[in-house]
């Protein structure tokens, strides 16, 4: 079975001249029983979490995971306001927003239709 890992990297920083590495992962997505998923949500940067999570189905996880990485955003501009999300783009730093990090077209086409097979092959049943 093909393991299956969404990682992404961004930068994040109070200026594009001033920006620290962040790596966002949801990994190690495992069937524990019939309907008892578990997997791994890793943030390494300024924000760190190492959490092992649980779902429903292996889509249940990714939709999960990506989630609590957003809110995990979430909070830390909560508590640093002036912080800026950035993602390098021809050499430079473009800045994006919390969703931007997950939803945009260029990681659905690949990443997320990776995903939802990976899904559909280890146990998930669109209804």
């Amino acid at each position: 079975m093909k393991e299956l890992e969404f990682t992404t990297s961004i930068k994040c920083g109070n200026s594009r001249r001033k920006v620290e590495d962040l790596l966002l992962q949801i990994k190690d997505i495992k069937r524990q029983e019939e309907n008892i998923w578990i997997y791994r949500v890793v943030c390494i940067g300024p924000i760190t979490e190492d959490k092992i999570l649980e779902g429903s189905s292996a889509f249940d996880c990714i939709v999960l995971g990506m989630s609590f990485l957003r809110q995990a955003l979430r909070s830390y501009v909560i508590a640093n306001p002036k912080i800026k999300f950035f993602e390098e783009a021809d050499d430079e730093l473009e800045e994006i927003t919390i969703e931007d990090i997950f939803w945009t077209h260029d990681c659905i086409t690949d990443e997320m239709e990776e995903m939802m097979e990976w899904a559909v092959d280890n146990g998930y049943k669109p209804e």
